[in-house]
């Protein structure tokens, strides 16, 4: 058993299982946490965001140049938590109504890599503090020690950003059937019975005071994403408003969409 276990810790000491340490380990408390926060009462973006933090820092503070090894992995696990509980059923409101929609948990990536960040630099400057006394200097670096690690930094940087651009700016979510050929066509003074026999059933439809309703023929897939505004504003059955126009961030919605 003794030998086993010196063996493993050499592995894990070498460059290959080192790299494979990180990332495994990474992996394993990403999808800890997300299960944990998709099932329980901590499932609230401060409680998430927090653990995904303290998680990077830990691992940062333990594999410090390696890292790098462990963004995407911990960043991404819970969006595969949701992704594979929906695969299985699992539904509003544990989780998003589709994949798609699910893709709003990547931004997970942003408080795991600060946390990476923070605990990498705190165990390089403590090894630098402790190597005074040595004869060969720090046994650790903030940075990947080889060109190869840094070419792997400088990928995980791309998917990872590219990632986070895909969680931002996701398409506009539409009206089953919905055609902007369809839309142009719908004229204020139409009626409602009208409007459904070229456009069919919104996704939503609103009250919107004044014995106003809207409805609703596209829509964003998150708080944080843009979307091509389609919206008709009826009063007494009759169109009395349409919106066309490209609404940026913040929606006059109370509540994400879900299908």
């Amino acid at each position: 058993m003794a030998r086993w276990l010196a063996m493993l810790r050499a592995w894990s000491r070498s460059p290959g299982g080192g790299r494979l340490l990180a990332f495994g380990e990474a992996l394993a408390a990403g999808l800890a946490i997300g299960i944990a926060v998709t099932f329980s009462s901590l499932n609230h973006p401060n409680w998430r965001h927090s653990a995904y933090l303290l998680a990077g820092f830990l691992l940062g503070l333990r594999h410090a140049g390696r890292a790098v090894f462990c963004w995407l992995p911990l960043g991404v696990s819970l969006y595969v938590a949701h992704v594979v509980a929906i695969i299985l059923g699992v539904g509003p409101p544990h989780v998003e109504a589709n994949t798609r929609m699910a893709e709003v948990r990547l931004f997970a990536l942003i408080p795991a890599g600060v946390g990476l960040m923070a605990g990498a630099l705190l165990r390089t400057i403590l090894e630098a503090c402790d190597s005074r006394d040595r004869e060969h200097g720090p046994s650790v670096r903030f940075l990947p020690r080889t060109s190869r690690d840094l070419l792997v930094l400088v990928a995980c940087l791309g998917i990872g950003f590219g990632l986070l651009h895909r969680a931002a700016h996701p398409p506009t979510l539409y009206a089953r059937g919905f055609t902007e050929a369809d839309f142009r066509r719908i004229r204020n003074g139409m009626t409602a019975e009208q409007v459904l026999a070229i456009l069919g059933p919104p996704l939503r439809k609103l009250p919107w005071g004044n014995g106003s309703e809207a409805w609703l023929y596209s829509n964003k897939y998150h708080r944080l994403a843009n979307f091509h505004r389609r919206w008709l504003f009826l009063r007494d059955g009759v169109v009395e408003s349409i919106v066309h126009d490209d609404w940026a961030v913040e929606s006059i919605l109370d509540d994400d969409w879900e299908e």
